[in-house]
């Protein structure tokens, strides 16, 4: 095989992706993104139950007010940060995203143009039809 030169391996770098962005580009622009934070919503819920919205900030209250009582422990900063990481997985939970319908034939191109072109970088990235010799 010959080695391919270093313009045309560029070439097909960029080829590849901008058939990755484009296809994202597609993919995005046919999705639906919702939110159902704050009201008389639950998060963490099973079975129809959960725990409100408005009492998700209550373990970073008592964070907080720990940490002004004492400063110089760890186990305040450690409640609080979980508390931070309660509240940002409730507002992940509460994000919605829906595709919306479309024909076959446009949902094969956009995963099409997405993998393609995703090959074709890697292929430059890892040189792997470079001669072996």
């Amino acid at each position: 095989m010959k080695k391919n030169s270093p313009g045309k391996d560029l070439a097909l770098l960029i080829l590849g992706m901008v058939m990755v962005v484009g296809g994202l580009f597609l993919l995005f622009n046919q999705l639906d993104v919702s939110s159902t934070w704050g009201g008389n919503i639950t998060f963490f819920g099973m079975l129809g139950s959960g725990v409100p919205s408005g009492l998700i900030v209550i373990p970073l209250i008592i964070g907080v007010v720990l940490m002004v009582i004492f400063p110089k422990r760890i186990w305040p900063r450690i409640v609080s940060g979980l508390a931070v990481l309660i509240i940002i997985l409730a507002i992940i939970d509460s994000v919605r995203i829906t595709y919306r319908s479309t024909s076959f034939f446009v949902f094969l191109m956009i995963i099409l143009l997405i993998f393609i072109g995703a090959a074709l970088c890697l292929r430059i990235l890892l040189g792997t039809d470079k001669d072996e010799k």
